[in-house]
């Protein structure tokens, strides 16, 4: 049991005991959510460089990301 928070640039898990994780920044304006497959989440992410979108992969157990739009 987990309920996601999604911002304009990070996501957070909260379950029974609390914040569980929050993401590092995945994005530099908007998240968009997709799927989830094998305990990962699969999103996009803008990436203000590129003007594009760009995939990233969340693990529901640690909040670790793969990918994402923000570049830093």
């Amino acid at each position: 049991r987990m309920l996601l928070l999604v911002g304009f640039h990070t996501i957070a898990a909260i379950d029974d005991a609390g914040l569980r994780w929050e993401t590092a920044k995945l994005s530099w304006e908007g998240i968009k959510l997709g799927t989830i497959h094998d305990d990962q989440l699969y999103g996009e992410g803008w990436n203000m460089h590129t003007n594009r979108e760009a995939p990233f992969t969340v693990d529901l157990f640690t909040g670790a990301h793969e990918g994402g739009g923000f570049t830093g």
